[in-house]
């Protein structure tokens, strides 16, 4: 079960809530430090959304809607220029990558409605009038 805000947005076993997710991330370990940026935006040419870098371990990381075909068109271009790669995976998303994805789709689906919604000019939160009103009633 996933909740967000204490609201229940998904529920399954782990793996029913990966296979929710529907997308699978594509993991290189990259030997040259300098090298990380280049493969990033190779990676960021096949992944939905941008590649997330982590400089310590020198690994690049992006969620791909596909699989291994794509992977050499991203790939191909860091070969021709010599750039060494330690480790490439094609892994389904961990179960923080899920609770990442499926809480930013629940948000983007309530901003969705939030913005179809009329204006109805009420709030919950009390105005300075209706403070004002209960200290004199007090």
């Amino acid at each position: 079960m996933i909740i967000d805000h204490g609201r229940t947005i998904a529920q399954g076993t782990p793996a029913e809530l990966k296979k929710r997710a529907g997308r699978k991330v594509v993991e290189v370990h990259v030997r040259a430090p300098g090298d990380v940026a280049e493969v990033a935006s190779a990676l960021a040419t096949i992944g939905d959304g941008e590649a997330q870098i982590d400089e310590s371990t020198r690994r690049v990381m992006v969620v791909v809607d596909g699989g291994w075909e794509h992977l050499g068109r991203a790939l191909r271009p860091l070969e021709e220029r010599g750039i060494t790669l330690e480790d490439v995976a094609l892994h389904p998303p961990r179960l923080d990558e899920v609770f990442l994805a499926l809480t930013d789709d629940a948000r983007s689906q309530g901003r969705a409605a939030d913005a179809k919604a009329p204006a109805t000019g009420s709030s919950l939160a009390p105005t300075d009038d209706d403070v004002k009103e209960e200290i004199r009633h007090g």
